[in-house]
């Protein structure tokens, strides 16, 4: 009596699980359990777009980690306050203009345009933007400005804001260039390196005739065949880069990347030296104001690539500077001024727009680098649904079997080209959101996150790719 009694209250608690479990629950957590991945903390959520049925329901609303998901996030919020066609312009402006001269400064209003390199310009530097600025000025009359180049920088509230939740070692890397008001090349400074002769300095230069650091050359040629132990250290400013250890005299010319300290001031120095070479003469300095716009004569402008190009060279190749600016300009967009405070904002209002609990998201940067950011699959799911009929937030996703972080994976059992979804990677994590083709043709958005693992990334995308073939089904 006693078991029969157990077995009908085992029943009753039971009986509303196993009811209302999404139809791929038990095929999910099995793929979670089993070998390496089983030692991860895993999160699945897949909703059926036409039905709204659940697919699968695997502890989704539980905070993660999402690495470069976040960049979904970025994206839905630029699409939504932005508009997928729209651009921003950076205009050049004088008090007035006699005689082809300026009793004043040339001032050039900023707006944290994130486009001045080669992805947007067909492979041209981005200082050719600023060569366009130069010659526009010069063509308008202007010979001579007997004030400052001014670079006004009110439309953030930070010249080049640091994301939250960045680390020292990020900034080392080229994934860890800041965003700024006015800068070019993604804000990195190229160095070149090659080697000098047998135990002395590798020789060093810059791609660029402006400087972008100083240089503190602590290294040592090595003799021929000897092994590279050379290494470049950005100094926590940014202004300062220390070479040390050595590469072999028989080796080639190599160049590396790394993030700007001051991107504003660098590029405000480029700048200067295209107006010369446009024959417009500056007598004073650079200067940074935020004292906001100057009334005046127009007389240069150059407008950006549209949001909707923006989101894809964001997306496609999971760029972390082109996310964090254009974070930076949902926020500014909607409230008059770009600042991580202001993005924050606008992100709350979004998700209040959603069906979405305020605990179900943690907002820090707007790439997803850094470590501080939560989010559950369930709101992710929640964004996608959302934005599936948005065309310039969908088109950004890379799709499988073609392109980007997407163009290797999910190429097996028909489901190339099917795939369109954000991948995120970082130590001990792996995260995919998006949305796949079922083989009967419906469409399901899904978000599947592993936090905690302490497997091969290999072995993590793996599982992660074998949870969206069983969502396929």
């Amino acid at each position: 009596m006693l078991v029969k009694s157990f077995a009908v209250l085992l029943i009753s608690l039971l009986l509303p699980i196993l009811c209302t479990a999404a139809p791929r629950d038990g095929e999910v957590r099995q793929l979670t359990q089993r070998g390496a991945a089983a030692r991860g903390h895993w999160g699945v959520y897949a909703v059926n777009l036409s039905s709204g049925a659940e697919v699968a329901d695997y502890q989704s609303r539980k905070l993660f980690l999402p690495a470069s998901n976040r960049k979904l996030v970025t994206a839905a919020m630029a699409a939504k306050y932005m508009g997928g066609d729209a651009t921003v312009r950076t205009v050049a402006h004088v008090p007035s203009i006699s005689g082809g001269i300026v009793q004043g400064d040339l001032t050039i209003e900023a707006v944290g345009d994130p486009t001045w390199n080669g992805e947007f310009l067909g492979g041209r530097l981005g200082r050719s933007v600023l060569a366009r600025l130069a010659d526009q000025i010069a063509d308008a009359g202007v010979k001579r400005v007997k004030g400052d180049l001014v670079i006004d920088t009110s439309r953030f509230a930070e010249p080049a804001p640091i994301p939250p939740g960045w680390t020292w070692e990020d900034f080392q890397t080229i994934d860890g260039a800041i965003p700024s008001v006015f800068g070019i090349e993604k804000n990195l400074g190229r160095v070149v390196i090659s080697p000098g002769s047998v135990g002395s300095p590798v020789r060093v230069s810059f791609s660029s005739p402006v400087e972008p650091f100083e240089i503190l050359n602590l290294s040592t040629t090595g003799s021929a065949g000897s092994a590279p132990t050379l290494q470049l250290d950005r100094g926590l400013a940014g202004k300062t880069l220390t070479i040390t250890g050595s590469i072999s005299s028989d080796s080639g010319e190599a160049a590396r990347s790394m993030p700007l300290g001051e991107p504003v001031a660098h590029a405000a120095r480029v700048l200067l030296e295209e107006l010369a070479d446009a024959g417009v003469h500056v007598d004073g300095n650079i200067r940074l104001s935020e004292a906001g716009r100057e009334m005046g004569q127009v007389v240069a402008a150059v407008t950006s690539a549209t949001v909707g190009d923006l989101l894809q060279e964001m997306n496609i190749p999971s760029d972390n500077f082109l996310a964090e600016s254009t974070y930076l300009l949902a926020g500014a967009e909607l409230y008059g001024r770009g600042s991580y405070n202001s993005s924050h904002a606008a992100e709350k209002r979004f998700w209040g727009s959603l069906d979405v609990e305020d605990w179900e998201w943690v907002p820090m940067d707007g790439s997803g680098l850094s470590r501080k950011n939560l989010v559950t699959p369930h709101a992710l799911v929640e964004l996608l649904r959302e934005m599936h009929d948005d065309e310039a937030f969908v088109d950004s996703l890379p799709v499988s079997g073609v392109n980007g972080t997407m163009r290797y994976r999910l190429t097996d059992g028909g489901l190339a080209r099917r795939v369109r979804a954000k991948t995120g990677t970082l130590d001990g994590v792996a995260a995919l959101s998006g949305y796949v083709t079922t083989n009967n043709g419906s469409q399901v958005a899904f978000s599947i996150m592993v936090n905690n693992a302490d497997a091969r990334a290999t072995t993590l995308r793996r599982t992660v790719d074998d949870i969206v073939e069983v969502l396929a089904r």
